[in-house]
């Protein structure tokens, strides 16, 4: 059962390790997309023909 719970173990903080990484990269997403798409890029670009 040792190895087991060693195993466990290491699982448990890979998971961990991983589901910060996840946050973090969503918190870069949102960023970036408001960047993208937030009020300072409302801008009306002229499309001749559309």
């Amino acid at each position: 059962m040792v190895a087991q719970d060693k195993v466990i173990e290491s699982l448990t903080k890979t998971i961990e390790i991983l589901t910060n990484e996840l946050t973090l990269l969503r918190e870069q997403v949102n960023y970036l997309r408001q960047k993208l798409y937030g009020k300072s890029s409302d801008k009306v670009v002229y499309q001749p023909g559309g």
